[in-house]
């Protein structure tokens, strides 16, 4: 049996992608920073915290836990704060998806790599953690002026500004003098939960010990859960249901992002982490991860994909964020980067340095990547580069060139502005961070090119397919470029 999961090879680059026409010219006192704990402690801590989410608290309310106790304990609520806009929008960011409804979903974070610092409008450790809703069907949106376009978001979210953890509601598209208690913003009503739980403000360097739990129960309440460092650990609050969340609850969203008002959550360069979002719909299957975001606050680290999926007791999906240039997923998939080293999708390390077009990976005739490789000189004089990559996704043909750069979809330049994105009829998704695109398909692959200042790294996810052919084996040699940049794949019984 083939062991090599998808082509990942150089032969021609299909002309029709990257013509002349296609690639014209551009026209409270923040908490202590807590000691790291050990693995078998994180493990410990983690699933403590996972039994306290499944014990419902006694009654409406705010309540805390520590560790390694299995009782809630009433505390009186706060005030939640003024309902400022964590502005409603569609930012890029993965998402876990479910075929059915969510009943809680938590984030946290598996790993930080190089995050010393980060500042939100020049202020150190100011951040929010929000854990969000799609848009979906609500009966609160009965008096909208178009009830079957007004839409339900809700928020969990925890704010280090006003050290507290709450909920925030939507009606979007409400387009109507908003109901009593809520707040007009454009066509949209706004509130917040009236009470919120207090949590202390955390310094970033607390991220790992750290996670934000929201549940939504049929019928009954709404509850936000926030895990921290230090005694107690668990902080909740309990509340009516408003939305009626429970009944269209079938994304998540988890992130890190600033403060609210469509502020950004600034990393030092060097930082690299990874964020898990788990959900709880009854079933042991995985959800799918879809370039799917929400919310207009931001950070300013790029996704780095491929996004892995869990099934089991704890479904989940883990994606990486970095500001490092040519970070890599820890999940399966290809790259080819700087001058240029190569990964296929077995892991398998190799350089290449060749001048032409190439084909780089191929799983079906409605996935193709290709690049433009040319001379790295001045700087890399006897080694080839990245100066371009296209793709064929399904019916919709696009691609990244540099000098200068541009994003070329369907024959046409595309201006794109910082985290945001767009959804093409075809369902493919063209997301941009930065300097970094992201293009993915309905069926789940993807591909990330980060733009540098003269080539380009490419990252490439594929999905398995049965009795694949691998093109290392079929492709047809000629006199002007190699037969392949990849081994043939290997045997075994």
């Amino acid at each position: 049996m083939k062991t090599s999961r998808s082509t990942f090879t150089a032969v021609a680059l299909l002309s029709m992608f990257l013509s002349t026409a296609a690639i014209a010219a551009p026209p409270e006192a923040p908490a202590s920073r807590q000691p790291a704990m050990t693995r078998e402690e994180q493990r410990q801590f983690d699933a403590w915290r996972k039994s306290m989410a499944r014990i419902p608290l006694p009654k409406k309310g705010c309540f805390t836990a520590s560790y390694p106790g299995n009782e809630w304990h009433e505390v009186p609520c706060i005030a939640a704060p003024p309902p400022r806009p964590y502005t409603v929008g569609s930012a890029v960011d993965f998402s876990a998806v479910v075929s059915g409804h969510i009943k809680s979903a938590t984030g946290s974070f598996d790993s930080m790599d190089g995050v010393t610092s980060e500042t939100n409008n020049g202020n150190p450790d100011t951040y929010s953690l929000q854990l969000n809703s799609e848009f979906f069907v609500s009966p609160a949106c009965a008096g909208a002026a178009n009830p079957n376009v007004c839409k339900g978001w809700q928020q969990f979210i925890y704010s280090t500004t006003f050290a507290s953890a709450f909920i925030q509601y939507w009606l979007i598209d409400y387009a109507a003098p908003c109901p009593a208690g809520w707040t007009p913003l454009s066509v949209h009503c706004i509130k917040n939960s009236v009470n919120a739980a207090a949590v202390p403000a955390q310094p970033i360097a607390n991220l790992l010990h750290m996670s934000l739990t929201g549940t939504a129960n049929a019928g009954g309440t709404d509850t936000i859960m926030m895990s921290i460092p230090g005694n107690p650990n668990l902080n909740a609050m309990n509340q009516d249901d408003v939305l009626t969340l429970s009944q269209g609850w079938k994304l998540a969203e988890f992130g890190i992002f600033g403060d609210g008002g469509s502020s950004d959550a600034t990393f030092n360069v060097g930082s690299t982490m990874a964020v898990r979002t788990t959900v709880d719909d009854g079933t042991t299957s995985a959800p799918t991860c879809e370039l799917e975001g929400f919310t207009n606050e931001t950070n300013s680290l790029n996704l780095v994909p491929p996004c892995c999926v869990y099934g089991g007791t704890s479904p989940a999906v883990v994606f990486w964020l970095s500001s490092n240039p040519g970070a890599t997923s820890a999940c399966v998939g290809g790259t080819s980067i700087g001058d240029t080293h190569l990964t296929n999708f077995n892991g398998l390390l190799y350089d290449f340095q060749a001048s032409g077009d190439f084909l780089l990976a191929e799983t079906n005739p409605g996935f193709v990547v290709q690049t433009r490789q040319k001379s790295g000189a001045p700087t890399w004089p006897n080694a080839s580069v990245n100066k371009a990559v296209a793709m064929r996704l399904g019916r919709t043909h696009a691609a990244v060139c540099v000098e200068p750069t541009r994003l070329i979809v369907d024959g046409k330049q595309r201006d794109l502005a910082d985290d945001t994105s767009l959804a093409l009829p075809t369902g493919v998704r063209v997301a941009r961070s930065g300097s970094t695109y992201l293009f993915t398909r309905p069926s789940g692959e993807s591909v990330r090119a980060e733009v540098n200042t003269s080539y380009i790294n490419v990252s490439v996810t594929s999905v398995p397919r049965p009795r694949q052919r691998s093109m290392a084996s079929s492709a047809t040699p000629t006199a002007t470029r190699p037969k392949t940049i990849s081994p043939p794949a290997t045997e075994s019984s």
